[in-house]
């Protein structure tokens, strides 16, 4: 994607130039222009390459604080890898962490058609809410590349946002008994069964299903309320779910550790 700082640079550029040869075909008697024409170009230039430095410095910065926060939530997470690894004695391949944050961004999903669910087009709405991903840790036995954009009430993760509880389940066991099912019926199945998912979406992502743990991140306002940011997730084998619960309690702590910590990085 194309700055703005690069933009207004080439904008700046341009109309500087335009200026200097506006400038040289009158003095040759060429084109005739008015002082006040060439002060508002030249003027004209020197504010566009003004915003243009302004909004370069603005993305250093950004740029800077982005790093330092996916390096903060990279360690919260590592630190909550090693404590459930310890407390579940789960192979350490088999897990894989992440962490999202709610954010609204202009999503362009471009219209597709499937038997199942017919026509799907989204407007790409500036203020649709995603959960972008922070930072993530893929299991070493998996390695897939997914072009799901996800969002609050959308699978584990979006359902722990959207209730703002800890949701917790066995996705491969849960979606076994609905493997053959129709498109009628998987509409009429219950919601922790869909989990926001179209019956396309169940189809293509079956085979993918893992246990997963997440857990919201939430920061309580100066008004006494609580606002969900986003979440961290835990995802293990299929059938591994007996090993999280057995310590369910530490496995729970472990999560809102890492939890509470990423909660403080997104408050500065």
């Amino acid at each position: 994607m194309v700055r703005v700082s690069t933009i207004m640079k080439i904008l700046g550029y341009l109309i500087g130039a335009f200026a200097a040869v506006a400038a040289g075909l009158q003095a040759a008697n060429v084109w005739k222009l008015t002082g006040k024409t060439l002060v508002v170009l030249v003027v004209g230039a020197a504010v566009v390459t003004l915003i243009s430095q302004l909004a370069g410095l603005w993305g250093t910065r950004r740029k800077a604080r982005r790093e330092r926060l996916q390096q903060d939530v990279r360690d919260s997470l590592f630190t909550m890898f090693l404590n459930v690894l310890e407390d579940s004695k789960a192979r350490p391949e088999t897990l894989g962490f992440a962490a999202y944050e709610v954010r609204r961004r202009w999503i362009w999903q471009w219209p597709s058609y499937s038997k199942a669910d017919g026509w799907s087009w989204r407007l790409p709405l500036p203020w649709r809410e995603v959960l972008w991903r922070l930072d993530r840790h893929q299991a070493h036995d998996r390695h897939d590349a997914s072009e799901t954009v996800w969002r609050p009430g959308m699978g584990i993760i979006g359902l722990c946002v959207a209730r703002g509880d800890l949701v917790r389940a066995d996705v491969a066991d849960t979606w076994a008994d609905w493997a053959d099912c129709s498109p009628e019926e998987w509409a009429q199945a219950p919601e922790d069964v869909r989990q926001g998912f179209t019956f396309a979406e169940f189809q293509a992502r079956r085979s993918k299903a893992r246990v997963v743990w997440a857990l919201p991140i939430i920061r309580e306002g100066s008004n006494g309320r609580s606002k969900v940011l986003g979440c961290v997730a835990l995802d293990g084998a299929a059938g591994d779910l007996p090993r999280f619960d057995k310590n369910s309690a530490h496995t729970r702590r472990h999560l809102k550790d890492a939890s509470s910590a990423i909660g403080n990085c997104l408050a500065r």
